[in-house]
């Protein structure tokens, strides 16, 4: 997914519902709230597991959350 195309979701459910809390949930069902997010861009071909498929020079938003 692009920002572009978050941003978009993100923007429709603002203007139908108002402004709501961000809360993120994983595969594994865990429900966390987003704390933010950030700019990354891989360093290492060694840095992530390999199959995540995230070789060097890629570039992605990472959102964080509070556990």
């Amino acid at each position: 997914m692009q920002i572009s195309d978050l941003i978009e979701q993100l923007q429709k459910l603002k203007d139908d519902h108002g402004d709501l809390e961000v809360l993120l949930q994983g595969y594994d069902d865990n429900i966390c709230s987003v704390a933010g997010a950030s700019f990354e861009e891989v360093e290492d071909d060694n840095q992530y597991p390999e199959d995540w498929q995230m070789p060097k020079g890629f570039k992605f938003v990472n959102i964080r959350t509070f556990g």
